[in-house]
């Protein structure tokens, strides 16, 4: 798109007073025109009235005897005025007595004059004028009008022209250059005043207007050399705290290393732990089932002999002996509890569920309470996984008889697609989760977690006065 082309405000005024002026003077045209049309117009119809009257006169007495040949003559004996078109002589009847055309009829205009004759009506005189002289004259007016019209308007753009170059123009352009300076940043002088009050006004609000600018560029350049200054102690408070930042990032990243380190280490010592309290575990089952075991039933079978012996002699210590071997009957069954809770699920061929079985059974057996197990043929394949998740239910069932004086309890395996769950539930009295003391819990709930942790599985356990419930989930 081209720019639009501009016009300065001298050219504008000039423009426009140019079309006010012609549109006053067309307008004054017009005036003068009809004017002078009318004027024309009233005098072509007066001088028809006269030629008319003019031609009754003469004709008077041959239209009354109707002597067609002496009108004729007398017509031919006047002569015609310039802008005559027809001539008619009329009976009292519109009856045409003579008739003569000097010019076409074109734009013409009538008058009929009736000829009386003693107060009677014996013909008419009717006469038809042309306003080709009209015409003509008003084509001249219209020449001069516009002539003069056009030189006074001309004569009027030249002296608009000259006073708004001198008024205007000039204030203007002085106005402009001291715009352009502002914009341009440089310094300017007041403008000095003018002969017209709005440029004046201008040119004062101008003033003003330079006079704020240089103070808010004071107040700019203050702020800006102060902003600055403060730009510079923020980038300096910036790099020291990203050097004490980049200290502590440091210092923390090697604490955090040596408490991954420490906890990693602590794992490791804590899953050995585990590892040498389950050998040990295992090892003192073992020499509890092989050896202690063997020896108290070999001790059992020889209290047998003696009993049978005294019975025979009918000793009075027959009795006590009987009684002897009733304890070591007994004590050979808890070393043998005592063993397979050691070394539950590697003493058992069917894996993790017999050794629930066992468990539950030798709980009620012990302690007398009701101890059950439910979903024991699901399948646990990995013998460490196994044995976690009896150490945890052999606490869980431990604390509950012992902390919680629970009369039932419920183990329960369960399998969901490739996942297992692990339940422990009882009637017991509960305990504080969230403040539980591991001193009064045995291993506590933190092996309990440690060991659910350690083989991929999560502990969840809630507790109310009414029960626990301890939750295993663990992948299949």
């Amino acid at each position: 798109m081209s720019p639009r082309r501009q016009r300065s405000i001298v050219t504008h005024l000039v423009l426009w007073l140019s079309l006010g002026l012609v549109l006053v003077a067309a307008t004054m045209a017009l005036v003068a025109y009809r004017g002078t049309s009318a004027t024309l117009e009233t005098q072509l119809g007066a001088r028809a009235d006269a030629l008319a009257a003019e031609y009754a006169t003469i004709l008077k007495p041959h239209l009354w005897n109707l002597d067609d040949e002496s009108i004729d003559d007398l017509i031919a004996m006047i002569p015609p005025p310039p802008d005559l078109a027809l001539l008619e002589v009329l009976t009292e009847y519109d009856d045409i007595v003579f008739k003569r055309r000097f010019l076409p009829a074109v734009d013409t205009l009538s008058r009929r004059l009736a000829v009386t004759h003693g107060g009677e009506p014996i013909g008419a005189i009717r006469v038809t004028m042309s306003h080709r002289n009209i015409l003509v004259l008003r084509k001249a007016i219209t020449r001069s009008s516009l002539t003069i019209l056009g030189a006074g308007i001309l004569v009027i753009l030249l002296l608009t022209s000259s006073l708004m170059r001198f008024l205007a123009a000039r204030p203007l352009r002085a106005i402009l250059n001291t715009i352009d300076q502002i914009a341009a940043g440089d310094s300017v002088q007041n403008l000095k005043g003018t002969h017209v009050r709005e440029l004046d006004r201008i040119s004062s609000g101008i003033n003003t207007m330079v006079e704020q600018i240089a103070d808010r560029t004071v107040q700019l350049r203050n702020e800006i050399r102060d902003r600055k200054q403060a730009q510079a102690e923020l980038e300096q408070l910036k790099s020291r705290l990203e050097d004490t930042v980049h200290r502590r990032t440091t210092d923390l990243t090697r604490t955090n290393i040596r408490l991954s380190d420490e906890v990693r280490e602590r794992r490791q010592a804590q899953a050995e732990l585990l590892t040498i309290a389950g050998r040990e575990q295992a090892r003192i089952g073992h020499d509890l089932h092989d050896t202690l075991g063997q020896q108290l039933a070999g001790i059992s079978f020889l209290t047998q002999s003696l009993v049978h012996s005294l019975q025979k002699e009918d000793s009075r210590s027959a009795a006590a002996a009987r009684e002897i071997r009733g304890l070591l009957s007994d004590a050979v069954e808890h070393t043998r509890h005592i063993a397979h809770g050691l070394t539950p699920v590697a003493m058992v061929d069917e894996g993790l569920g017999a050794a629930l079985e066992r468990l539950a059974d030798d709980i009620a057996h012990l302690f007398g309470v009701t101890c059950s197990a439910a979903g024991t043929d699901i399948p646990v394949a990995d013998n460490t996984v196994a044995t976690h998740l009896y150490r945890i239910a052999q606490e869980a069932v431990s604390n509950a008889r012992r902390h919680g004086a629970a009369t039932s309890i419920c183990l329960k395996l369960t399998r969901c697609d490739h996942q297992g769950t692990l339940l422990i539930t009882d009637d017991g009295r509960g305990f504080d989760t969230d403040n539980a003391d591991p001193a009064s819990d045995g291993m506590g709930l933190r092996v309990m977690r440690y060991r659910a942790e350690s083989v991929g599985g999560e502990l969840a356990v809630s507790s109310t006065p009414q029960g626990t419930r301890i939750a295993v989930t663990f992948p299949l």
